[in-house]
């Protein structure tokens, strides 16, 4: 389990493994609802997977 530093850590900064530190990362797979969107994402290096979690903050109208 991930301690609330390496969890802070890894938002700030999202490419690098938040267990082993490696850069070697790739998404294995998405999902969503109607606020969030998850990215599985799994370490090459350590093999570790967690999701991160996207979530809407705000809105843009598009000019027609």
């Amino acid at each position: 389990m991930l301690s609330d530093k390496q969890q802070s850590d890894y938002v700030k900064n999202p490419h690098s493994c938040p267990h082993c530190g490696s850069t070697n990362l790739e998404t294995t797979g998405r999902d969503s609802d109607f606020n969030q969107v998850w990215l599985n994402i799994a370490c090459v290096t350590c093999e570790k997977t967690w999701k991160d979690i996207y979530t809407l903050t705000s809105i843009e109208e598009e000019s027609v």
